[in-house]
């Protein structure tokens, strides 16, 4: 399988096991994801869903999602980590994967838990 394959079987499978409870909040963030690390940055987005993790579960679900596709580390955490440890190369390559495996969350939010851009919570 390509990348591309693997980001989109991956994304697929962590957006269908998402809870119902957190299907609407959880998709709508997912609508926003590419956005916010294209304007913000990928260390500042991630900064975001770590602080938002605390007191709203589809952050941390988002979190760990993202690092799941991507494929570079198994939390969501290490991911963080790495990415504000990284040298200018790692983190534009970080930067790449997040973005074309937010890509993929946001197909998938759209196309399954039929998600919309106001559902996202803040």
């Amino acid at each position: 399988m390509t990348r591309d394959q693997n980001r989109a079987h991956t994304a697929y499978q962590r957006v269908i096991d998402v809870p119902a409870d957190m299907k609407k909040e959880y998709g709508g963030n997912c609508l926003r994801l590419p956005a916010m690390i294209h304007q913000n940055g990928l260390c500042q987005t991630l900064a975001f869903l770590e602080a938002k993790s605390a007191k709203y579960p589809w952050f941390s679900r988002l979190l760990n999602d993202l690092a799941a596709v991507t494929g570079l580390a198994h939390t969501g955490g290490q991911f963080a980590a790495d990415t504000r440890g990284a040298d200018l190369g790692t983190y534009q390559r970080y930067t790449r994967e997040a973005l074309a495996s937010a890509t993929y969350l946001k197909r998938y939010a759209e196309a399954v838990l039929r998600a919309e851009a106001t559902d996202a919570k803040r």
